[in-house]
């Protein structure tokens, strides 16, 4: 492993140009969720028309999302939402995730 000596103008802007890169980062997934969200309750209704038995909710309580959440992301914080910078990247992200399949088979819109 190396390690480097940087000045601390040099330590700085190094951190804050991997804080934005991180911050991107999260942006474009949390824009593909949204993304992935908006399109639910149409494949929802697209699952509930191909089969009866598709039609059972499993009801969770918040505080055990709560919980189940922490424990399989026990670093995740809430943030306030940022501008978004790159409308390019935004659009992207959202077709990201209006192309991510809800069944193993794939998108059933492909069949």
């Amino acid at each position: 492993m190396t390690y480097h000596k940087y000045s601390p103008d040099e330590a700085k802007e190094r951190a804050e140009a991997k804080c934005s890169e991180l911050r991107a980062t999260m942006q474009a997934g949390i824009r593909t969720l949204f993304s992935i969200h908006e399109r639910l309750p149409a494949q929802n209704q697209e699952f509930a028309a191909l089969s009866e038995a598709s039609r059972a909710l499993v009801l969770v309580k918040d505080a055990e999302l709560d919980q189940a959440v922490h424990q399989f992301f026990p670093r995740l914080r809430t943030a306030k939402p940022k501008r978004i910078r790159s409308s390019a990247g935004y659009h992207h992200d959202v077709q990201a995730g209006k192309e991510v399949a809800f069944s193993r088979k794939g998108n059933l819109h492909d069949h």
